[in-house]
């Protein structure tokens, strides 16, 4: 326990072994200094020594208890929680005060953490729900349908008619948007526990970019591709090829939909300063600066003029530039509304 008295000028005459050894300074060195402006860390001595001022004269009742910091030796601060008294003199005059103090310095920090734990706690609970709802909306969709799928396809068979094939391909679609959502949860939860593993070779990047632009083209064969690639050299780099593959096509497939169908998508590679660079430009609507800020947090679903928000978790842009950061690389993206929008990314050579 601290054991520190003043005098009616705030002068210290007692201190115990205990306050020299929190104050870190030698036995005897603090006497007859002025406490408020040796130990307090306060930007106006003079302001709280008024206040002890009003105190010692009466004009105002003292503080039984308070908890504030003092100012070690080395400039350390630490929480002491304080019980005071007033000194009298013999006819009852106020000559000073006596105060015991109590290191809380640990139950402080303590209750800073729990706060800060519980704020996570809430936050993580929001997201969440949030998750939920997105998840449950999402999933009940091609559940939904492909469950009426289904009945018709039955309807037609207990009938004895011919299926139109047209259901089965629309079967599959339904089926393939269930498979994307459930991988994305699946890469999602990886990245939470640090179990994503790459599965790292050597790879021309260029015939990687090249192959999965053919892909997107046999997806969307109306839309006009302007690839910008080197010629000549490879540009071999060491990357998980799926992951990489998985990047590129998640950012062709988002300029696709965010993109009027006569306006062109450019894709272009470039090696500098040591880094691959990775450019995915569309000439949609452009994003928003607040949108750009959230724009790889997950469950963040974007929404122009010309669609309706996109469907799926939001999960794609968070999973892809996780991605690269695991491959020890960057993505950002720079927009402006009305002119379009690029998406980069960069892999070290």
């Amino acid at each position: 326990m601290i054991l520190v008295a003043f005098d009616d000028k705030a002068q210290i005459t007692l201190l115990n072994r205990k306050g020299y050894e929190v104050l870190g300074y030698e036995p005897g060195e603090l006497e007859g200094k002025s406490w408020f402006a040796t130990c307090l860390p306060a930007n106006d001595p003079e302001g709280i020594f008024s206040i002890y001022k009003k105190i010692i004269a009466g004009d105002i009742k003292p503080y039984e208890y308070f908890e504030n910091q003092i100012l070690t030796k080395s400039g350390e601060k630490r929480f002491i929680a304080w019980h005071n008294l007033l000194l009298k003199d013999d006819q009852g005059n106020n000559i000073g005060t006596l105060s015991s103090g109590e290191d809380i310095t640990d139950r402080k920090i303590a209750e800073k953490e729990l706060l800060l734990a519980l704020e996570s706690a809430k936050n993580a609970t929001i997201v969440k729900s949030r998750f939920l709802d997105i998840a449950a909306h999402e999933l009940r969709t091609p559940v939904s349908a492909f469950s009426l799928l289904v009945q018709l396809a039955q309807k037609k068979i207990d009938q004895g008619m011919q299926v139109d094939p047209n259901i089965f391909v629309r079967l599959r679609k339904q089926v393939d948007r269930i498979s994307q959502l459930v991988i994305d949860l699946l890469d999602v939860s990886r990245l939470e526990r640090g179990a994503m593993k790459l599965k790292i070779e050597r790879k021309d990047v260029v015939s990687l970019l090249s192959d999965c632009v053919e892909d997107i083209k046999l997806r969307s064969p109306h839309r006009h591709f302007k690839v910008m690639i080197p010629s000549g050299t490879p540009i071999v780099a060491n990357i998980d090829v799926i992951r990489i593959y998985q990047v590129i096509s998640n950012l062709l497939d988002n300029a696709v939909k965010y993109t009027p169908e006569d306006s062109p998508i450019e894709v272009s590679v470039e090696v500098k300063q040591g880094a691959i660079h990775f450019f995915v430009t569309d000439h949609g609507p452009g994003i928003s600066k607040q949108q750009q800020d959230e724009m790889f947090q997950p469950f963040t679903r974007g929404s122009t003029e010309l669609t309706d928000p996109s469907g799926g978790l939001g999960l794609g842009l968070f999973i892809c530039k996780s991605i690269i950061m695991l491959h020890g690389g960057s993505m950002e993206v720079s927009s402006e509304i009305g002119h379009g929008s690029t998406f980069t990314f960069h892999l070290p050579l």
